[in-house]
């Protein structure tokens, strides 16, 4: 990570690889009671980047934003109720942009 701040100005970065083994995640089935199915999927990743800035322009506002962008994939499992597998699919309830916006009098 970096942060840089000049006056009211402060910029904050980071990078960041997780890389999984094993995991137990959910892969997006459901059982026929609506129940989510987890399952070890071997091997799996999320990386990306995150950012935010703030500004105070006065004492008495601060002006805030920050977001991440990642990439968060499953390498490779497979589904035995249809004897598939599925390979670089995307994580469940992984989004790859998450933002926001803060503003503070």
């Amino acid at each position: 990570g970096a942060e840089w701040t000049r006056g009211t100005l402060a910029l904050r970065g980071n990078l960041y690889a997780m890389e999984f083994r094993d995991e137990i995640t959910l892969v997006g089935l459901t059982t026929t009671l609506g129940y989510d199915v987890r399952q070890n999927v071997g091997r799996s990743y999320r990386r990306g980047v995150e950012v935010e800035a703030r500004w105070q322009p006065i004492a008495d506002l601060t002006l805030a934003a920050n977001a991440a962008l990642s990439r968060n994939r499953i390498a490779e499992y497979r589904d035995a109720s249809v004897d598939r597998v599925w390979r670089d699919v995307p994580q469940v309830l992984t989004p790859s942009l998450v933002a926001g916006q803060q503003l503070t009098w």
